[in-house]
């Protein structure tokens, strides 16, 4: 299941983490964080680890460097040609 923090900055991800329908849905999961650059799922990477529900996820992991890397290293050029 995909869900959306809808957050522009990292200091917007533990509100969206203590929520109890976010917890439910999270729980017992493999979380795949991926963000534009790769520096908010980073910090929420570490976030959701260091919070009482990291002990209770199967697993984090992150998209290292964003998606414009992945592009950049997949040959897509820039995230400007990812059409």
């Amino acid at each position: 299941e995909y869900l959306d923090p809808k957050m522009r900055k990292s200091t917007d991800f533990p509100r969206w983490l203590n929520q109890p329908s976010t917890q439910s849905k999270l729980k017992g999961k493999q979380v795949l964080m991926y963000c534009t650059g790769g520096v908010r799922c980073e910090r929420a990477s570490s976030l959701l680890l260091n919070s009482k529900l990291g002990s209770e996820v199967k697993g984090v992991y992150q998209l290292k460097g964003g998606i414009e890397k992945y592009l950049m290293e997949m040959g897509k050029g820039n995230a400007g040609d990812a059409g």
